[in-house]
Parts: C-alpha cells; structure tokens; sequence
C-alpha cells in the first residue's frame, strides 16, 4: 500500500490530515509499520483505561459484596459520565477503530 491510500485511510477512520502525515512520516523514518508506529503514538490511552480499570477491581476488594456492587455501579457511573464529557475515552475509541483499520499495514 502507498503512502496516500493510508493517510487516506487514516482519514476516513477519524485521525485528522496532519496527524495521518505525520504518522507516516515518523512510521517511514523509524523504519517500522504505521500500525505499529500508531500504537507507539496513542499507548497512554491504553495505559490509562487499564490503570482505571485496576483501579477499580483493586478498591473494591476489600469490601463485601453489597457494597462491592454499589461501587462497581459508582465507578460504571463516573466512567460513562467521562466518557461522554471528556475526549480521552472517545480518542481511546477512535484508535481502537483506527488499529482495527490498520491491521497489518
């Protein structure tokens, strides 16, 4: 695949024009694939979900079971509220769609 046809891909999946340049740009120079080169650029999206996730599993531990389900409730609720109110969880989305996109490019 060329150059063009993925920064067009790119664009089409949610990344903005000069973001997809320059992914293949950098892809390019380091020598490695763009889906790679992509998950280098967008890791702390992971790394943070799985931080919250841990997070939660591991305050919830201590406590019995009614209460573990009103935290979980409690979390869920705080997860959804910064899913729709912030653009971290939705720019953690949009890189799963583009990974999905660029798998083995």
């Amino acid at each position: 695949m060329d150059t063009e046809s993925i920064e067009r891909l790119l664009v089409k999946a949610g990344l903005k024009e000069w973001e997809a340049m320059r992914l293949v740009k950098m892809a390019k120079r380091k020598e490695i694939s763009v889906s790679r080169m992509f998950f280098v650029y967008t890791w702390k999206y992971y790394a943070w979900s799985v931080a919250l996730l841990l997070g939660l599993i591991f305050s919830l531990c201590s406590y019995d079971l009614e209460s573990m389900i009103e935290g979980v409730f409690l979390w869920y609720f705080v997860a959804l509220l910064s899913l729709f109110f912030t653009p971290f969880f939705k720019n953690c989305f949009i890189s799963f769609k583009i990974q999905w996109a660029l798998r083995g490019k």
